[in-house]
């Protein structure tokens, strides 16, 4: 800080460089009569200076604020890089939370879509439940009541003597042929074909679009591939057959009448030896 008159006098100059004052510098009297800020070199020490300037009061007599230019500047580019690094500090908090909100919005999304899955699925053989399979089912006859000449046929399968695997080998082996047999049927059908597992070794297998004689084709491709089969446990072997029976939907306002008829249909392949298929009357 630096107290002048105007005529250049020096009063006070602080901090130091006490050896100034009392001497007259006219190049300062002619800086401050003229602007209230500059940047000019010190006619005391040559150094460039920025410097505030105002009168004291109606005397004669001016105060200026000093700060060397490379000082200035030195924290000036302190605080700039202070100010740059909190910037960017606080853009990667806010970042990383928007990428925490983001995950946990997807891990809810994936544990939703589990807990849905797992609502309509048997947790076995990973075919749909009884539930939602005549949800669905109910959902197709709704949709061929839209359209003409829109077949559906309904299968009911049970696996021949199935008590027998569990009684023999025990209900872990149980489990495992129920699970082979999903398979099986998941490779014989189709995409749009509905599987279901119906309760205990008994499956619902629904076909959109499908007449009763492609109905029994596919049923026999099925009925083929798990008697060919061989399962397979503590170094025994063994083999098992289905029965299947077979029903056309014929327009009724759900699936039900079709289950019945099929099931029928298959309490007939029982009857008639099992490892069979056999279409209720209708068909």
């Amino acid at each position: 800080m630096t107290i002048v008159s105007s005529d250049g006098l020096m009063y006070l100059r602080t901090p130091g460089q006490e050896k100034f004052v009392g001497k007259r510098f006219p190049k300062v009297a002619a800086i401050i009569n003229s602007v209230n800020s500059v940047v000019t070199i010190s006619p005391v020490d040559n150094d460039q200076l920025l410097a505030a300037i105002e009168r004291v009061g109606d005397r004669p007599m001016f105060a200026a604020v000093c700060f060397k230019h490379k000082v200035f500047l030195a924290h000036w580019h302190r605080y700039a890089l202070i100010m740059v690094v909190s910037a960017l500090a606080i853009v990667a908090l806010l970042i990383f939370f928007i990428r925490q909100i983001r995950a946990a919005e997807q891990q809810k999304d994936v544990v939703h879509q589990l807990l849905e899955l797992q609502a309509i699925t048997d947790p076995l053989t990973e075919l749909y439940n009884r539930r939602y399979a005549l949800q669905q089912a109910d959902l197709e006859i709704r949709k061929a009541l839209r359209r003409e000449d829109s077949p559906i046929v309904v299968v009911m399968m049970d696996i021949d003597y199935f008590k027998q695997v569990n009684d023999t080998y025990g209900h872990d082996v149980g489990d495992m042929v129920l699970k082979v047999v999903a398979g099986i049927m998941r490779q014989q059908c189709r995409a749009s074909d509905m599987l279901c597992r119906y309760g205990g070794e008994e499956f619902f297998i629904l076909l959109p679009d499908t007449a009763v004689t492609g109905a029994l084709a596919n049923v026999e491709k099925i009925r083929l591939a798990i008697q060919n089969y061989r399962f397979s446990t503590n170094g025994a072997e063994f083999s098992l057959t289905a029965s299947f029976g077979i029903s056309d939907w014929q327009g009724e306002s759900d699936i039900s009448a079709a289950i019945n008829r099929a099931d029928k249909a298959l309490y007939q392949a029982k009857n008639d030896g099992r490892n069979c298929s056999r279409c209720d009357h209708v068909c």
